[in-house]
């Protein structure tokens, strides 16, 4: 109810335990109706629903937008979009960036480094397939998390040779003219890391 006065508008499922004073049809009255049966209440204010639905067994599931007519939408929304916090998890533990520690604040700020970094990759992905076309050609997400490392280790470092002689050449050595056409040779820059000042 908090989160719809703040203008999010949630679907997910819910404990059946989390309801109290909310009848709903017990999972052996939804199996016995059969598989698809719904049940459903909502407050008095109409903000928020409940329903009851079976399919394999009884799921729970709650909203404060959709609504039971036509078919459940509430049900076909949240398969549609279901999974998201799974494949986060997922992706994140495939490279960790945790350390272990014993104050939670650090844990938490690794936490939300690994889901930024993950989030920013799926972005990148389907950007990169939208304006491309392709989806092979895309960075994986080692390559990514890699490069955002780069980036992240070139900040704030001088990015441009400096001036004077180098160690280790003699007086002879630098008064010589130089056979060179004046071009010298950088390492390449990242280009994220160029144009962080």
């Amino acid at each position: 109810l908090r989160l719809k006065e703040e203008g999010i508008w949630t679907c997910g499922t819910i404990r059946s335990n989390r309801l109290r004073g909310c009848p709903l049809m017990s999972e052996q009255a939804l199996k016995v109706s059969g598989r698809g049966t719904t049940d459903f209440r909502t407050t008095r204010a109409r903000d928020i629903i409940a329903v009851a639905w079976y399919d394999n067994r009884r799921v729970t599931l709650t909203s404060t937008y959709l609504g039971v007519k036509p078919v459940p939408s509430i049900v076909h929304n949240y398969n549609m979009h279901m999974g998201g916090v799974d494949l986060n998890n997922m992706l994140s533990g495939l490279y960790r960036v945790s350390h272990k520690s014993r104050k939670w604040t650090k844990i938490i700020f690794f936490w939300v480094i690994a889901t930024a970094a993950t989030n920013g990759w799926l972005l990148y992905r389907r950007e990169y397939e939208l304006f491309s076309g392709k989806k092979s050609d895309s960075m994986d997400l080692l390559a990514f998390m890699t490069s955002i490392s780069e980036s992240l280790c070139l900040t704030n470092k001088a990015l441009t040779p400096q001036r004077g002689r180098r160690r280790g050449r003699t007086v002879e050595e630098v008064a010589e003219p130089s056979t060179s056409t004046g071009a010298r040779l950088m390492p390449p820059i990242v280009e994220d890391a160029q144009k962080d000042k």
